[in-house]
């Protein structure tokens, strides 16, 4: 069995490409891929600005999309592989304070 360890913020798609290109130089192929990127803030929807918003979309949603194009070359010379997207339990349950869960409120 082998493995690589790449440094990588996948919340950029540079460094997602870099990333999926060694894995393709040093492997023939993948069997699996786990999307499991996250993080939260205790920014409400009101204090987060775009740039904010835009890490987040970046981190949760594009990283798992960026992953899976580039990887899925990969699992179809094996014929085939599986991808495992995980999310938060924010997904079902949002908490008070992240910007990307928390609906406006006003606060008089």
């Amino acid at each position: 069995m082998k493995a690589l360890a790449i440094a990588a913020d996948v919340s950029k798609a540079s460094d997602v490409e870099r990333a999926c290109a060694r894995v393709a130089a040093a492997f023939d192929g993948i069997d699996i891929l786990v999307n499991n990127a996250g993080t939260g803030s205790s920014e409400t929807i009101m204090e987060g600005g775009d740039d904010r918003w835009q890490y987040y979309w970046d981190l949760h949603v594009m990283a798992a999309v960026r992953f899976s194009r580039a990887l899925v070359p990969l699992m179809r010379k094996r014929r085939g592989g599986v991808i495992l997207n995980t999310a938060s339990i924010c997904a079902k349950q949002p908490l008070g304070t992240s910007p990307s869960t928390t609906p406006p409120r006003p606060r008089w």
